[in-house]
């Protein structure tokens, strides 16, 4: 299966001049969907020089994206940005049984001192597909 790439942009609001109708988080695409057992890539990159990481986190326990070196997996995961980027790799679960399943998560931004920034919070969703 293809990697799905999801694009986050934070800080669009600090641009100047400034672009009429920016917000501050944006995810391309939203609602987006994938396929069991295929990777996910998730692109960061923050305008605002004050976003030091990024986290993701899935509402569902099930929705267990981030497998862990030590086994099992998790719902969440962070990343430091470099240079105001950063990548986040995840698996898309399978299912119990074949269909469709939504999967809401929250996108969270933090300062270096590891403070939540509300203002970039934002929660997309990815529906897996299980034919």
């Amino acid at each position: 299966m293809p990697t799905l790439e999801i694009n986050v942009i934070l800080g669009m609001q600090t641009v100047v001049p400034p672009i009429l109708g920016s917000v501050p988080t944006t995810v391309d695409h939203d609602p987006t969907t994938s396929h069991a057992n295929s990777p996910v890539m998730w692109n960061f990159q923050s305008l605002d020089p004050g976003v030091d990481s990024v986290e993701i986190e899935f509402q569902d326990p099930s929705d267990t994206y981030f497998p862990s070196r030590s086994g099992g997996a998790a719902t969440k995961c962070k990343a430091t940005l470099t240079t105001g980027y950063a990548s986040i790799w995840g698996t898309t679960p399978h299912l119990k049984k074949h269909g469709v399943h939504p999967s809401k998560y929250t996108i969270k931004a933090y300062d270096s001192s590891g403070v939540a920034m509300p203002l970039y919070e934002l929660d997309p969703t990815v529906v897996t597909v299980d034919p």
